[in-house]
């Protein structure tokens, strides 16, 4: 079996417009259909122009299709695309006789063949975006195109939350040798259009764990066709009433080769809001499954498929971060930053660090991380006290922290990890301290002390950083001053001159020299002590 898969994408933020769909000549919008993307009955988007000049003001299947081919083209407010075209002929995945919508994902078996002209599709693709309005509910767009308008053929879409792959006449899951099966609260979208393109009826339908069940039914043209759908619509559909342009590889009945114009009621497209329509049983979808069907019923047999990947939510981003270096009894203080690039809220099931362990009930209690809605940011901090003998036995400090959030369906096949390592290095502060003066003296003697000083700091053999911090007199820890400096049981304090001559900051290894001069008007024997007192930069 051969087919032609493009790759999905992530993508950016929003535009609202829609045209009539005339052929290779956009006209005005008629605003209608769900918000962000085109559903217009066309593949253009509204002002194009074709090249050599080429404007592009709002989103349609072109600019879908120009996305798996330069992922780097950025879609207003859309996350993920899909897009794949089917094989040609007899080298087409179709399903075998007995298969039927709403059977077992096991239970449908493919073999390689030609599908019926009437119930033969061209491609199968999507686009999944957040509502610009309300910015915390997914739109998911799925079109198909066939090769043929006439007879009485259904076609539909399943969103699948397992990532799926087609092998060997069945589904498996991605990556292993498991077939693939349904999971609760995949979306089944049935369509149901007629040849002149107007659109009768959508039913929405979700699987329970041993079937169907019915969710939403359109019924009627006043309400599924998207030229009449109210405002904001919780779905609705277009198909296309005039021939339209494509920009894809496309082939109609009875033409040979490849053509760029797709005839009338040969082109359907849908937009639905996956979280009005499931509420708190929308999970994370990976798989779109475009097929045709014998009627318009969930239990109807199958005939023509098209596998593609299209992801409604995206992997949560975690970047961890802190000091790069520290010391025994000080507190590491972690900062962590957690992004849902995706368009699904997303819920936090649990957080845990390595070295503090369960955090969860403190982030969904304190921070706003608890709930991450489509391109949110939240950040938040905790602490880790160093402990005695952490330099010479855990050092450096590693650390792992793990995020796991679900959609509001909370399934676990549905979760996405996010996880980040920090390390930092220790260091062991020292100093060095030479003080010399006279031996003896007489009273009224003019005297001179010589102070020698010495950052002697340690960092472990082989560690990453290789320097210690310097050390100072006068420090921030924590939002408090700390005051150091150089005090002497004669002399008094010293730390004037000894800043005068550099000696309030010193590098690692860097040794500083003062002289103190004083008058000796002692009797006796003298003894006095000198303190140096510094803290890391």
């Amino acid at each position: 079996m051969s087919s032609h898969d493009a790759a999905l994408a992530p993508m950016s933020a929003p535009v609202v417009s829609e045209d009539s769909g005339a052929l290779n000549s956009p006209s005005a919008p008629g605003v209608y259909g769900i918000s962000v993307f085109e559903l217009d009955g066309n593949a253009v988007p509204f002002n194009f122009t074709a090249p050599p000049t080429v404007t592009l003001s709002a989103t349609d299947w072109f600019s879908v299709y120009n996305k798996t081919l330069s992922p780097s083209l950025a879609l207003a407010n859309i996350t993920s695309v899909g897009f794949r075209l089917d094989g040609t002929g007899s080298n087409e995945d179709i399903f075998q006789p007995g298969s039927k919508i709403n059977d077992e994902l096991s239970a449908w078996s493919f073999t390689s063949g030609g599908a019926p002209d009437k119930g033969d599709l061209v491609n199968s693709m999507g686009a999944i975006a957040v509502h610009p309005g309300t910015l915390t509910e997914t739109l998911a767009y799925l079109g198909l195109s066939r090769t043929d308008n006439s007879g009485s053929t259904s076609y539909g879409f399943w969103l699948l939350q397992p990532s799926v792959v087609m092998s060997g006449g069945q589904l498996f899951i991605s990556g292993t040798n498991t077939l693939a099966t349904h999971k609760v609260n995949d979306l089944l979208v049935l369509s149901d259009f007629s040849n002149g393109g107007s659109v009768d009826r959508i039913q929405l339908y979700r699987w329970n764990g041993t079937g169907t069940t019915s969710l939403f039914d359109l019924n009627g043209v006043n309400i599924a066709d998207c030229r009449n759908a109210p405002a904001d619509p919780i779905g609705c559909g277009r198909s296309n009433t005039v021939p339209i342009s494509v920009t894809w590889p496309y082939y109609n009945k009875g033409e040979p080769g490849f053509t760029s114009t797709v005839p009338i009621g040969q082109f359907f497209e849908t937009g639905i809001n996956l979280t009005r329509i499931l509420g708190g049983n929308q999970g994370c979808y990976s798989s779109l499954v475009a097929f045709s069907s014998a009627s318009f019923s969930d239990s109807s047999s199958l005939k023509d498929s098209v596998l593609a990947s299209l992801q409604t939510c995206a992997q949560i981003e975690m970047v961890k971060s802190a000091t790069p270096q520290s010391k025994e009894g000080d507190v590491i203080t972690y900062t962590i930053t957690m992004s849902n690039p995706g368009a699904t809220l997303m819920r936090l099931q649990t957080f845990s660090d390595t070295l503090v362990g369960n955090l969860t009930n403190l982030v969904t209690s304190t921070t706003a991380c608890g709930v991450l809605t489509p391109f949110e940011t939240c950040s938040f901090n905790y602490g880790y006290t160093v402990p005695a003998g952490a330099f010479a036995n855990t050092n450096p400090i590693t650390n792992v922290a793990f995020a796991v959030y679900v959609p509001p369906s909370g399934q676990q096949f549905s979760q996405t990890l996010a996880s980040d390592v920090n390390v930092v290095e220790l260091f062991k502060p020292g100093i060095a301290v030479t003080k010399s003066g006279p031996t003896y003296a007489v009273p009224g003697q003019l005297v001179t002390y010589t102070f020698s000083v010495q950052n002697t700091s340690q960092v472990k053999v082989g560690a990453a950083i290789t320097t210690a911090p310097a050390l100072v007199f006068t420090t921030t820890a924590d939002g408090i001053v700390v005051t150091g400096g150089i005090v002497d049981s004669v002399l008094g304090n010293l730390s004037a001159p000894a800043a005068a001559a550099g000696c309030d900051m010193l590098s690692h290894g860097e040794t500083c020299m003062f002289e103190v001069p004083t008058t000796y008007n002692s009797l006796g024997l003298l003894t006095n002590t000198v303190v140096f007192t510094y803290h890391p930069a």
